[in-house]
């Protein structure tokens, strides 16, 4: 009868013991698939991939350097004289998650505004611009540049600014970061007979 009873008082202390462990090892079980989670989720909120497409294409007045501009063939493209242009290029989204993309262009003495569009047939049709857009995975968009010289270059005929890329601001998973885009070449001004390229009429207004 003792024997029995020793038993049973074992078994009542063994059977909380087991319970705790199992609860222990489930608890870290969970935590393990949280980090793995949150490790996911950072890994691609904070790498989308995005590609620059190689379709591009720039407004009539813009001309591209091959010795007519400055005398050296760099590929360069130029508006000459002028304040503002237009280029565009396209962007897919090559990752495994949307990715929602805005403008994320200059506003200093050589602004910048980014806007986006459908692609309904390359190089012939696209949608409206809008201010951002969303591409699922293996999407495409168009991303619409206008160039604009809103501060003063005044340095007389051979003097230019120009820009490489495009930059926009790229959201996945609630997460958002700053994408730059290759597009293809350096835009810019230049002016070749004027002393001072003129400011656009489509700069804000200056107090």
């Amino acid at each position: 009868m003792a024997t029995t009873e020793h038993l049973s008082a074992e078994a009542a202390v063994a059977t909380p013991l087991r319970r705790r462990h199992v609860a222990r090892r489930l608890v870290g079980g969970m935590v393990v698939v949280l980090l793995a989670a949150l490790a996911g989720w950072l890994l691609v909120g904070l790498r989308p991939h995005l590609d620059s497409g190689s379709l591009t294409g720039t407004d009539e007045a813009a001309v591209r350097e091959a010795g007519s501009v400055t005398g050296e063939s760099t590929g360069h493209v130029w508006w000459l004289d002028t304040g503002d242009g237009s280029y565009w290029t396209v962007v897919r989204n090559d990752g495994r998650a949307p990715v929602t993309l805005r403008g994320d262009g200059l506003d200093i003495a050589l602004r910048q505004e980014v806007s986006f569009a459908t692609i309904v047939r390359a190089y012939a049709e696209f949608g409206s611009p809008t201010a951002s857009i969303t591409l699922q995975p293996g999407e495409e968009a168009q991303v619409l540049v206008h160039l604009e010289v809103c501060g003063e270059y005044a340095a007389g005929p051979g003097s230019s600014t120009a820009i490489e890329g495009v930059d926009v601001e790229a959201t996945t998973w609630g997460l958002t970061r700053k994408v730059h885009l290759d597009t293809g070449g350096t835009y810019g001004f230049f002016s070749k007979t004027v002393a001072r390229l003129p400011r656009s009429a489509d700069c804000p207004a200056t107090s």
